[in-house]
């Protein structure tokens, strides 16, 4: 929770949210990618291997890619609601020492 106290110095609402859309492009991507190479791998009948020109290795780091882009928009995420929730604490706490303006005033109640 330390690093959100300065995630507003590099990151705001708007990078945030760009970096969760592009997270879900990549997402989408590597989904696909993972398995149209597992697909590939079963009809070419290729056995599990990393070496050389496998199918089942590229769908192995399309899968890595997947998962970390995920971990990138679920970050995204939680870091977006820390910032918006750090806002909220600092409004209320403004308004919690300017509470004395919100009473009313002794004029407004004698118009009253």
């Amino acid at each position: 929770m330390h690093l959100t106290r300065r995630m507003d110095k590099y990151h705001d609402g708007s990078t945030l949210e760009g970096l969760k859309i592009f997270s879900m492009i990549v997402s989408v991507a590597s989904g696909i990618s993972v398995g149209v190479f597992t697909i590939l791998a079963f009809f070419n009948k290729q056995s599990f291997s990393l070496k050389g020109s496998n199918y089942y290795s590229s769908a192995v780091f399309s899968g890595i890619c997947l998962a970390t882009s995920i971990e990138l928009y679920v970050m995204a995420q939680w870091y977006q609601n820390a910032l918006r929730a750090s806002a909220l604490e600092a409004r209320a706490t403004e308004l919690s020492s300017n509470s004395y303006s919100l009473r009313p005033t002794t004029s407004a109640v004698v118009n009253a």
